[in-house]
């Protein structure tokens, strides 16, 4: 992930290691992400509860699990949400074979999902700022007197800046222009 510090806001740019249709991690994948095994290990309730609250659920719901019930509907409905394919009979052969893991896979899933969505907000708000920049230089353009000797500067900054959000809109797999707004 890389941040990038621009005049008047910050761009956070991040890559896409998957599709839909898969699962980001595999089962025994545990220690890709050191923080949800630890979680697991020392207090798995609370590792449940959070998945099930990324989710959109209940976060109290798995402390109802019983047979497996819960964890075999949101792992179904993990997989519907993010086009992965599998039964469920298999989530519940997976879950009956080693629960903690497929748990924690559960939690890695929602949360790398969770990332990729915040990438597509922050690609908004970059064209959006875009969008403010060429504002403000129209608005310099129009009244150059108005700006007195800040205007030379103002005009820089905002071409920079322009400059800046091409790049990045590049970067996020925007729009390949000299100019990102078709001026």
């Amino acid at each position: 992930m890389a941040v990038q510090q621009q005049p008047g806001h910050v761009t956070v740019t991040t890559t896409l290691a998957h599709g839909p249709g898969v699962w980001s991690t595999g089962v025994c994948d545990c220690f890709t992400d050191m923080g949800t095994c630890c979680c697991s290990y020392w207090c798995f309730p609370c590792l449940q509860c959070q998945t099930a609250s990324k989710y959109g659920w209940c976060c109290a719901m798995p402390l109802l699990d019983f047979c497996c019930v819960v964890s075999c509907i949101l792992r179904g409905n993990i997989r519907q949400r993010y086009n992965i394919p599998g039964s469920r009979f298999d989530d519940c052969i997976k879950l009956g074979l080693c629960y903690t893991c497929v748990w924690c896979q559960m939690h890695r899933e929602l949360k790398i999902r969770e990332n990729q969505a915040t990438s597509g907000t922050v690609f908004k708000s970059v064209f959006k700022n875009a969008g403010n920049e060429f504002k403000a230089l129209q608005k310099a353009l129009k009244n150059p007197v108005a700006h007195g000797s800040l205007f030379a500067g103002e005009i820089k900054r905002v071409f920079k800046n322009l400059k800046a959000v091409s790049a990045a809109m590049v970067d996020n797999g925007g729009v390949v222009s000299p100019h990102p707004l078709g001026f």
